[in-house]
C-alpha cells in the first residue's frame, strides 16, 4: 500500500512531545479518512504522530536519555515553536489512534494527497500520483492560488475536464507508472498479486482497456 503525503504543522509546545512522537496539525485533515485505521483529533483538531521505524525512550525513562531524545527530536523539528511546517508520510493509524508516519519538514516536492511508494531498503520515491491526474490538479491549484478558495465554479470545471478526458490521461500517467515499477529483471521489484489486484481493480471501474491488456 502507497504512503500518503499530508502537509501541515508541527506544534510541539501543545500536548507531550518525545523522541518519537509530537503534535500535527494538517492542512486538510479529510486525508486521514484515506488510511487504514481510524484517527483520534485533539480538541483542536491535531493528532499526535507516532514515527515509523523510531522507538525512543518513554519520557519518564532513565535521564538524560529520554531527555535528550526529546530535544533532538524538536530541533530536527525546526525549533520548540508552534507552526514548523512540514508534511508526513503515512498509510495507517495505530491502535491510539495516532498516525504512523515517517515526518519531513519544508514542503513536499508532490502534492497534498499524493500517493507515494518507497524503495523498501533506502526509503527512496521511486514512484508516485496523485491525488489526481497531473491536468486536473494543476486546474485547482492555478484555480485556488488565483481566487484563494476551491468552490463550485472551480468544481463544475474539474468535472467537465473528467468527462471530457474519459480516464485516458490516468491510464497513461498509470501505465508509466506501471512501467517504472515493474521493470524486468528488477530484482526489487513491487510486482505483488496484492498490488496487481488493487490496480486492475481500479483500472477495471474506469474502463481503462489498454492498461488491463498489459497487466
Amino acid at each position: 500500500m502507497p504512503f500518503l503525503t499530508i502537509k501541515g504543522v508541527f506544534n510541539p509546545k501543545n500536548g507531550v512531545p518525545d523522541g518519537d512522537s509530537v503534535r500535527f496539525l494538517a492542512d486538510d485533515d479529510s486525508l486521514f479518512d484515506r488510511l487504514e485505521g481510524r484517527v483520534e483529533f485533539k480538541s483542536d483538531g491535531e493528532v499526535q504522530l507516532r514515527y515509523e521505524g523510531i522507538d525512543a525512550l518513554e519520557k519518564a525513562a532513565i535521564k538524560p536519555f529520554s531527555s535528550d531524545a526529546t530535544e533532538r527530536n524538536i530541533k530536527l523539528l525546526g525549533g520548540e515553536e508552534n507552526g514548523q511546517p512540514g508534511y508526513i508520510l503515512s498509510k495507517q493509524i495505530e491502535k491510539n489512534g495516532r498516525p504512523v508516519c515517517f515526518v519531513f519538514t519544508g514542503d513536499p516536492e508532490d502534492a497534498d494527497g499524493s500517493e507515494i511508494i518507497l524503495e523498501a531498503e533506502t526509503n527512496e520515491v521511486i514512484a508516485n500520483w496523485g491525488p489526481r491526474p497531473e491536468p486536473a490538479r494543476k486546474l485547482i491549484a492555478d484555480y485556488k492560488e488565483a481566487n484563494g478558495v476551491v468552490d463550485e465554479t472551480v468544481k463544475i470545471a474539474l468535472q467537465k475536464w473528467y468527462l471530457q478526458d474519459k480516464g485516458l490521461t490516468t491510464q497513461n500517467e498509470l501505465l508509466t507508472l506501471l512501467k517504472r515499477l515493474f521493470r524486468k529483471n528488477d530484482s526489487k521489484c513491487f510486482y505483488t498479486k496484492k498490488f496487481l489486484f488493487v490496480i486492475y481493480s481500479y483500472c477495471k471501474s474506469l474502463q481503462l482497456h489498454k492498461f488491463l491488456s498489459l497487466v
